[in-house]
């Protein structure tokens, strides 16, 4: 049978036929400006005011194949008069006009036996490896959670759709009225005469003895551009690879055993350890192939398509037992890599220095290829932790402690991102500290198995997706309050605290006189706040989010201290460090707990310095 290229009124595809999505493509990943723009662009076609007769709104080709293969059809459930077609591209498009079939229906003014016979005959997604997604779809108006990747894109779809219609209304025209066009508009048949006009699809169906994966290889070059993980992901899945009579299912193993990488990779605690960008990409398998496929030259990595000509190349010109054996070993080092990312996310210490290493700017590769150096050592568990240690070296090499022991030769005037790389690694270390003590009472005791909780691992994702701030305990300059009314204000509030220096006769001639700078001045001094030699060093300094850091304005240490203990009351996160600084964990012995003064700060600047010095080689 010769390729079919036609056009279908999308009231054509609403005849309860089913299109079967196989292992070989991409989930569904529409965002909310492709949403977006097709409803735009469908509603702008269907008030146009000057079309031509006939005139039609064409969406971009669905490439399809007649699926007969008598295996899959028994194995999907399809009866023997279910026309069933393979679909090799359209599956996002094809995903969004069902979301936008099914909201219109739903909520159309049509009568509730109309409405379920309309949704009886919409065309079916049926999935090879994501079984559950057609039922969350076909019941997706009433989902509030989903339990994978995709699931989770298709209810944003769903929402934006929604939000789409609510956002577009008028005084002049509701919501309601928009669905109304829209349900009259996708119901339209190629021959209609109505002034609303017709959406239709390219038909473009491949004959039944052509190659689906080249077809879809070649169709989606150059157009919706696919990633060199999807392409790759096609290499490993092509039906020429499984010949064998257990062919079927070794390529279903495959393809499941893909789905479960990424899913696990869009976890963000899992992911956020490995990468360091806010923006993480949409297939983020890659990184698991790019680190599985180690020789890449260098040179290469920047290359259009270099991930995925590396694999080609592998198995290019192969057939019978050599391509067999190739790709079964390349699939091999890709689930050997995946299962060696899982083992250190499941380690606390490893977890904790592989996530700093990333943070800091180290290459993912450059930590697994230290990794594979020492694979085959009966000891790596610690080898690798002693590997990673020596990478964190490398990354603190510049810093060492000044003589006085509690200031790194780094300020936060000079060297902000650097002093943030010393907080974060204070951190970690100090996690990672506290899980090894426990490990060895536990070892003490006589208890043989490893302690290794969560409770140990640092929060790369919260990290990563806000914004961290490198924060002044004392204040970061001298209090400029603007106003009359606005330093009264200030003054009213902190001269309450103890420590504040307000019974004292200067505050007391001050504050009769309403000098309030002098008021400041002497709340300042009161609370520790002033000494300008220490304000910029490491014991002046703890991680805070950019919220809570912005929050605090005009603030003083016990107002700031106060503010941090509310937050952790309400569940905010609080670097375990932060929280020991505003505890008073550190200098706790001088005054009392609401002033940070000149010996606090050296007090807490040693520990740091005591706690990162084997870290820093200038001072080995």
């Amino acid at each position: 049978m010769p390729n079919i290229v036609d056009t279908k009124a999308i009231s054509e595809l609403r005849d309860r036929r089913v299109f079967y999505i196989p292992a070989y493509q991409r989930g569904y990943r529409w965002n909310k400006s492709q949403v977006d723009k097709l409803l735009d662009d469908l509603y702008a076609f269907c008030k146009k005011r000057d079309k031509a007769d006939g005139e039609f709104y064409c969406l971009q080709p669905v490439i399809v194949k007649r699926l007969t293969d008598p295996v899959i059809r028994e194995k999907m459930q399809m009866a023997p008069e279910e026309t069933v077609y393979e679909v090799i591209d359209g599956q996002q498009r094809l995903t969004t006009l069902y979301l936008l079939l099914r909201f219109v229906i739903q909520n159309s003014m049509l009568r509730t036996a109309r409405k379920d016979e309309y949704l009886q005959k919409l065309f079916s997604l049926v999935y090879q490896t994501r079984e559950n997604m057609w039922p969350y779809l076909r019941n997706i108006e009433g989902q509030d959670t989903f339990s994978n990747i995709d699931e989770k894109h298709a209810r944003n779809a769903w929402e934006w759709i929604e939000t789409w219609f609510d956002c577009n209304s008028t005084d002049d025209v509701t919501p309601e009225d928009m669905i109304y066009d829209f349900e009259k508009l996708l119901r339209q048949s190629k021959s209609t005469t109505e002034a609303c006009g017709s959406v239709q699809v390219i038909w473009y169906e491949i004959s039944e003895d052509q190659n689906v994966i080249r077809e879809f290889l070649s169709t989606n070059n150059g157009k919706i551009k696919l990633t060199d993980a999807e392409l790759i992901k096609a290499l490993f899945l092509q039906k020429r690879n499984y010949v064998n009579d257990d062919g079927n299912r070794k390529q279903l193993e495959k393809a499941l055993e893909w789905e479960r990488i990424e899913n696990t990779l869009h976890q963000d605690d899992f992911w956020y350890f490995l990468d360091k960008k806010r923006t993480s990409p949409a297939n983020r398998i890659e990184l698991v192939l790019r680190l599985a496929a180690n020789d890449i030259p260098s040179t290469a990595h920047d290359q259009e398509n270099a991930l995925f000509n590396y694999y080609n190349n592998l198995f290019d010109g192969l057939d019978g037992i050599k391509l067999e054996d190739t790709l079964n070993q390349q699939w091999r080092n890709i689930m050997d890599c995946f299962r060696t990312l899982e083992d250190w996310y499941l380690d606390p210490v490893r977890y904790n220095l592989v996530g700093f290493l990333t943070q800091a700017g180290t290459p993912m590769e450059s930590i697994y290829s230290e990794y594979l150096s020492i694979k085959e050592d009966t000891a790596t568990q610690s080898t690798f932790a002693d590997k990673l240690k020596g990478l964190v070296r490398n990354v603190m090499k510049g810093f060492k402690v000044e003589d006085a022991g509690y200031n790194l030769n780094k300020t936060y005037k000079h060297d902000s991102a650097d002093i943030k790389k010393a907080l974060l690694l204070f951190n970690i270390h100090t996690l990672n500290s506290q899980l090894e003590q426990l490990n060895s009472k536990a070892a003490k005791n006589g208890t043989e198995s490893k302690l290794n909780s969560p409770s140990y691992k640092f929060p790369f994702d919260v990290y990563v997706t806000q914004k961290w701030d490198v924060e002044h305990i004392d204040s970061q300059k001298a209090i400029d309050i603007k106003g009359f009314d606005n330093k009264r204000a200030w003054v009213d509030t902190y001269m309450v605290w103890p420590d504040s220096g307000a019974d004292t006769p200067d505050f007391v001639t001050a504050y009769e006189s309403r000098n309030w700078d002098k008021c400041i001045e002497i709340i300042q001094k009161g609370f520790g706040e002033g000494d300008e030699d220490l304000r910029d060093e490491i014991g002046n300094l703890t991680l805070l989010d950019d919220e809570t850091n912005r929050s605090y304005g005009n603030a003083i240490f016990p107002d700031k201290q106060q503010r941090i203990i509310d937050e952790i009351r309400q569940g905010k996160y609080v670097p375990p460090c932060t929280q020991l600084v505003f505890f008073k964990t550190f200098g706790s012995e001088h005054r009392t707990t609401t002033v940070w003064d000149s010996e606090c700060k050296k007090a807490y600047g040693k520990y740091i310095c005591d706690q990162l010095k084997n870290y820093l080689t200038d001072n080995d």
